[in-house]
């Protein structure tokens, strides 16, 4: 099994409290463009909401991040995976 690199590791450390600050701390680091950081805080964001119900659903735009927004994990596993040298 691959270990993440040293550099990878330090950037996703157990202070990084949730996952939004997890994905900024990608960003910083350079691991992820800041787009995509950017895109990715937004999905967490409708995560949140739907998973904790936070104010009125809009199905439109749950159906278009779920239609269109299977590049960003692709994009979000490569970026990871060039980090960890695979």
């Amino acid at each position: 099994m691959r270990v993440a690199p040293a550099s990878l590791r330090r950037t996703v450390r157990a202070d990084t409290a949730d996952a939004r600050s997890a994905i900024q701390a990608l960003v910083a680091d350079g691991v992820l463009q800041g787009e995509l950081g950017v895109r990715l805080s937004a999905a967490i964001g409708l995560r949140d909401r739907i998973a904790h119900q936070h104010g009125a659903l809009d199905l439109g735009l749950v159906h278009a991040a779920a239609r269109d927004g299977l590049s960003d994990l692709e994009d979000l596993a490569a970026a990871l995976s060039a980090a960890c040298g695979l």
